[in-house]
């Protein structure tokens, strides 16, 4: 039977199906010819459970009865109460803030983006200076019109599944038959140390690495064999936990009178 067993593992890739959630929000635009121009000043509507603020100088806050827009665009939950609120605040929204828009054009807030410009009327004939030629007559050019709209959208809260892949940093598999004793034990190779302690906590750093259990030995997969794999080759690794099970054998403390049980390998023979 062996008296120590070994085992680097190298960093592995697992595939997990998570749950990722995504919280409420809401959409409010009023654009003027597809460019959106955020009205000066600050504007509100109110209803009798919510009261929507509209204005570049009021903070972000979704609160128990108010909503504070401080831009046109995404105004999305930032923590599950704040989605629960705009939840229960959906069949309010889209009227409310209709009427926010009427408001807003009917005060003249949202100013003209476009400029018509004065042309000359009917067609223009015009003519080739090095040839002397006419050329076809142009239509006036098309004056820009000023063209609103109102963009209001939903976010509805949803949690579903996806695939993330996760990055399990290297493991380290050490067991020794020898019962360790309670004071400390060290093994060393190429100056790096291995000290098993039973009431110590597993680390690495400038006295090496300390372990307090057999077995995997980095059950938390903090990446602490992945940093002493970048200042020690696997050899020097291997060759200090050596050290440290002729060290364990060495001190074995299991009692003298112990009751031994051997393990008997059999073989089942089946006829077919």
């Amino acid at each position: 039977m062996a008296l120590a067993r070994f085992k680097i593992q190298d960093k592995q890739q697992e595939v997990k199906q998570v749950e990722k959630s995504t919280l409420a929000g809401v959409f409010f635009s009023i654009k003027v010819n597809g460019i959106e121009q955020m009205p000066e000043g600050t504007h509100n509507v109110i209803h009798e459970s919510l009261c929507i603020y509209l204005g570049k100088s009021y903070n972000h806050e979704i609160s128990t009865k108010k909503l504070y827009l401080t831009h046109y665009g995404w105004t999305m939950a930032r923590s599950q109460r704040e989605s629960d609120l705009l939840l229960s605040w959906k069949p309010l929204l889209e009227e409310m803030l209709a009427k926010l828009a009427r408001q807003l054009t009917a005060e003249g807030a949202v100013a003209a983006v476009a400029v018509a410009v004065a042309l000359p009327s009917g067609a223009i004939a015009k003519k080739d200076l090095l040839t002397g030629a006419a050329l076809p007559a142009e239509a006036e050019p098309a004056v820009t019109k000023r063209q609103m709209s109102v963009e209001y959208a939903f976010v509805e809260p949803k949690t579903e599944l996806v695939s993330e892949t996760i990055e399990r940093p290297s493991r380290l598999f050490f067991t020794c038959n020898a019962a360790p004793p309670d004071s400390a034990v060290t093994g060393e190779a190429n100056g790096l140390k291995v000290t098993f302690r039973r009431d110590c906590s597993f680390a690495f750093g400038t006295t090496g690495l300390w372990v307090n259990q057999l077995g995997w030995i980095c059950k938390h997969d903090r990446g602490e064999i992945d940093t002493m794999r970048s200042k020690f080759s696997d050899a020097t690794i291997e060759a200090a936990f050596k050290d440290l099970a002729s060290k364990l054998v060495e001190l074995d403390a299991t009692p003298k009178d112990a009751i031994e049980w051997c393990g008997v390998t059999t073989t089942k023979v089946q006829l077919v």
